[in-house]
């Protein structure tokens, strides 16, 4: 009885250490301005995300299958006539969950040529009567030709956001709080400062990019797939995406056991 007590805490106190050496890393890379320590970080993580997408690509739930497929075929597609993902950085964040919904029968002149809402956040919202779907711990693996992968996981979700810093903007506190006083101000604004910093530093190695109306921090590169739309026999789908200067739809049909993109629609201008 008191080995299965003591065996877990050994276990939660070593990934503890862990990630405490992740941090210690990567701040003392930033600190130094050291290539080697940032580049063994950042191999270290590239490491990582390669073993989870591994167990990922070993699953047989169909789900999740055709929702890799797509994803694979996206990028295959897209990802790799975009700038951004190529040349600018070493590495692409993405996320570890992906939304998704099913429709019985998908048209695409219902979504291409009608109107379509926004949520209270500001995304879109094609189907406010389908339930919404989350794949978690989703791993998928890119093409080799793109920047290596980097799985944002909650730990390194945590990790980004504390090396960065509490997110705050200067404006928006200055107008909820207009009796703050000017030393609460001046911390807000070094801190802001110093956060600057850090993403410049982090853009180096990264295709990061973040949401300054967001209260905390959101870690992904572009193209970003925000969600996908299935008809019920994974016949057709949707991908609603965001690139670096626009956002769109992406069309595709499953022909002979793959996925093809058959239609891009620009529809968003991202500022």
């Amino acid at each position: 009885m008191k080995k299965s007590v003591i065996v877990p805490f050994f276990i939660l106190l070593l990934q503890h250490s862990y990630g405490q050496k992740r941090e210690n890393i990567l701040l003392n890379a930033y600190q130094t301005n050291s290539t080697t320590k940032a580049n063994q970080f950042f191999t270290n993580w590239n490491l990582e995300s390669k073993q989870l997408i591994a167990r990922f690509n070993s699953s047989t739930n169909d789900t999740a299958i055709n929702i890799h497929n797509i994803f694979q075929s996206f990028y295959d597609s897209i990802g790799s006539r975009e700038s951004e993902t190529k040349d600018i950085a070493k590495y692409f964040l993405i996320p570890d969950t992906i939304t998704y919904q099913f429709i019985d029968t998908l048209i695409k002149e219902q979504f291409f040529d009608g109107s379509f809402l926004f949520t209270a956040q500001g995304s879109l919202n094609y189907l406010p009567e389908n339930k919404i779907y989350t794949l978690h711990s989703f791993y998928p693996q890119l093409n080799p030709g793109l920047a290596k992968t980097l799985s944002i996981t909650k730990s390194y979700n945590d990790l980004l956001s504390n090396f960065l810093g509490h997110k705050k903007n200067y404006d928006y506190y200055k107008e909820k709080y207009p009796n703050a006083s000017l030393k609460t101000i001046t911390l807000i604004t070094k801190s802001q400062k110093e956060s600057r910093k850090r993403r410049e530093f982090l853009s180096k190695y990264l295709h990061l990019q973040y949401e300054d109306y967001e209260a905390s921090w959101q870690f992904y590169s572009v193209p970003f797939i925000s969600k996908i739309i299935f008809d019920k026999d994974f016949k057709t789908a949707l991908i609603d995406y965001q690139s670096k200067e626009i956002g769109g739809l992406a069309y595709f049909k499953k022909i002979s056991g793959n996925w093809h993109l058959i239609e891009l629609k620009g529809m968003i201008i991202i500022d």
